[in-house]
């Protein structure tokens, strides 16, 4: 049998496909473009650079992919821009939107026809994403986990950025959309005052985050531990107690108007095998093994009833 969670959000729909049909890669240290029916491949580059992430645009005009360095001396990354024949566009390290430079490349990819979305290396559990544009850099933003554009390319959503070994709650995920904290809000889930000695709810994003077609909210899956602590006032910060912990998953639709909804889902969900797709007229689907239930949301207030099948 299969687990089916059917969320009704009533948002007015619209498609956004790219109309670029080919695929870039990297072979013997040079850029291919290739017909993605499986026609004829091309190379554009002929420098001999060691090359990563290669990508084309979404109108297939230009091509994306950052060197990892030109000497073994000083292997500072770069991110390269050229067109279909391999003619440059421009070609420089990134630079955060301070000014500051950052040698670690991790990823690139195109966010529209004209903009870059770049992620180097900040600590071992912290990433920064800058989105530039003609070289230059436009934002910077500190994250943790996966990130998601929107399919108009206005609103990023994105784990907020948790500083390396945090402990206990401090570790918790949470949802951030552009430079906002959406999910969870600075209260306990329940809006009740916190237990002397139980710290908040920590919060595990188990799978990436899907917008609605519309660009109006995001749906991703969430576990919540909730776990009994003590203060250890010599380290100032919790330690976790004996008890045992109680974990629960959850459907979250989040807006971007900062306002959320959630769903208490009877399995446990999983990176790797739980989809989470948006179709009909506003209706996410969460499916995995087991029974099924559906919940509708009301678009003025955004909260949820549920009714199971």
């Amino acid at each position: 049998m299969k687990r089916l969670v059917c969320l009704s959000a009533f948002f007015l729909l619209a498609s956004s496909e790219s109309l670029c049909k080919e695929m870039v890669s990297i072979k013997d240290n040079e850029v291919w473009i290739t017909d993605s029916a499986g026609g004829s491949s091309k190379k554009v580059t002929e420098d001999h650079l060691k090359k990563d992430s290669p990508c084309i645009c979404p109108d297939g005009t230009k091509i994306a992919y950052y060197i990892l360095g030109r000497t073994q001396v000083d292997p500072v990354g770069e991110v390269f821009v050229i067109d279909r024949t391999g003619r440059e566009i421009w070609h420089g390290v990134v630079r955060s939107q301070e000014g500051q430079q950052c040698p670690s490349i991790l990823s690139v990819e195109w966010i529209d026809n004209e903009r870059l979305g770049v992620c180097t290396h900040a600590n071992p559990s912290v990433s920064k994403y800058h989105e530039i544009s003609s070289g230059r850099t436009v934002r910077s933003l500190y994250l943790s986990g996966s990130h998601s554009w929107s399919p108009d390319r206005k609103h990023l959503a994105y784990g907020g950025p948790i500083p390396h070994f945090s402990p206990g709650p401090l570790g918790s995920d949470y949802l951030k959309i552009d430079q906002a904290i959406v999910f969870p809000d600075k209260r306990n889930d329940e809006g009740r005052p916190l237990a002397q000695n139980k710290a908040p709810a920590k919060h595990e994003f188990t799978t990436d985050f899907h917008w609605s077609p519309d660009s109006k909210a995001v749906a991703f899956c969430d576990r919540i531990e909730e776990k009994f602590f003590v203060a250890d006032k010599k380290k100032m910060n919790w330690v976790e107690s004996p008890n045992a912990a109680c974990s629960q998953d959850f459907l979250i639709v989040a807006s971007v108007r900062g306002t959320f909804s959630k769903c208490r889902l009877p399995f446990r969900c999983d990176r790797s095998k739980t989809k989470i797709q948006w179709k009909g007229s506003g209706t996410v689907s969460v499916s995995t093994a087991g029974k099924g239930r559906s919940v509708y949301f009301q678009p003025d207030r955004f909260k949820a009833s549920v009714r199971i099948e």
